[in-house]
């Protein structure tokens, strides 16, 4: 039989990249590939946040793959909101206007009913008082609850396909970020 493919993550990532640049970022694909555990991916994708960090112009960087998560815990949540809640830790006192978010394009992010999670500066600087709670949810890989409760999750519902995680990065030069940028919801 013949088949076509009509859609993947390298096509999801482009026109996330011209959402982007038609909000006014200069856009770019940072990854399709993006793997291994969550904890190296939010370390990676802290350390491209903190190399751009107040860009002369509004920057957006997309991204794509599928990171792992070894559950330890009897938490409820997904490797897109574990991901999230892992940047949480590595930039909650980084100044700025900054916005990141991680999801399953499928609207599904591990055994919970979010496709995944976002921060922002302004979210940082709030949940930086939770540092207990964050450490709680990371051993008891209980992200979605701690989005749940402190705001954060990214609730889309089934989308019936599925082309791997996407996640995007705004950086934008001078005050603080947007809670909510508008380029996912």
């Amino acid at each position: 039989g013949r088949f076509a493919v009509i859609g993947d993550n390298r096509i999801a990532l482009e026109a996330g990249c011209r959402a982007a640049a038609e909000a006014g970022f200069s856009a770019g694909i940072l990854t399709s590939r993006l793997q291994g555990s969550a904890d190296s991916a939010a370390r990676r994708l802290a350390r491209v946040m903190r190399r751009f960090l107040d860009p002369c112009t509004p920057r957006a960087w997309v991204f794509g793959g599928e990171t792992t998560v070894k559950v330890k815990g009897r938490g409820k949540g997904g490797r897109n909101q574990e991901l999230v809640l892992r940047l949480l830790t590595r930039v909650d006192n980084w100044p700025g206007s900054w916005y990141a978010a991680c999801m399953g394009s499928d609207g599904i992010d591990g055994n919970s009913p979010a496709a995944g999670a976002w921060i922002s500066y302004h979210a940082a600087a709030r949940l930086k008082r939770r540092q207990k709670e964050m450490e709680t949810a990371l051993r008891e890989n209980d992200s979605y609850r701690f989005f749940r409760r402190f705001g954060g999750l990214i609730e889309t519902g089934p989308t019936g396909t599925n082309v791997m995680d996407l996640g995007v990065i705004l950086l934008a030069p001078g005050g603080p970020a947007s809670p909510n940028p508008g380029l996912v919801r």
